[in-house]
Parts: C-alpha cells; sequence; structure tokens
C-alpha cells in the first residue's frame, strides 16, 4: 500500500527481519515509523531488527528515518497551519 500511495505510513513494530528487509527494499524507507505493540512485541526487540536490518554504511540515512526522521516528517505535515 505505501508504495502505491504517498499519504500511506507504515509501522513496523512486529515485523521479522526478513519482511523489515523487503519492507525497505519495496519503499526505500521512506514513511516507515519505528514503534511497538508492547506487551506483545517488547519495544527492544524491534529496536534490534532495525539495528540488523540498517548495520550497512549505506542504510545508515534509513535508519536515522526510521528511528527518527520519518516520525518527525509525519508529524511536521499534521500541523495546523
Amino acid at each position: 500500500i505505501a508504495a502505491r500511495h504517498e499519504n500511506a505510513w507504515i509501522g513496523i513494530h512486529g515485523q521479522g527481519v526478513t519482511q523489515l528487509d523487503r519492507i525497505i527494499q519495496r519503499t526505500g524507507g521512506e514513511r516507515l515509523v519505528f514503534g511497538t505493540d508492547w506487551p506483545f512485541y517488547h519495544l527492544a526487540a524491534t529496536l534490534a531488527k532495525v539495528l540488523i536490518v540498517t548495520e550497512d554504511k549505506e542504510r545508515g540515512a534509513i535508519r536515522h528515518a526510521i528511528l527518527r526522521g520519518n516520525a518527525e516528517r509525519l508529524f511536521a505535515s499534521r500541523r495546523p497551519a
């Protein structure tokens, strides 16, 4: 959905490493938001998966986007004028 619709954002909590890698490949890391489904998925588990999938230097910007930048963009776009 996010690959086809620019206004769709994805919470990545609960995704496995392989699936998260596929999501990043399809979206380039755009509009992916870090989060958790606590108590079903622990915050540390989700963070570990993001760190594993983005450990290559080429994905440093994607790591930043997922852990911070995308949320900043999302919330900034929601501010009233």
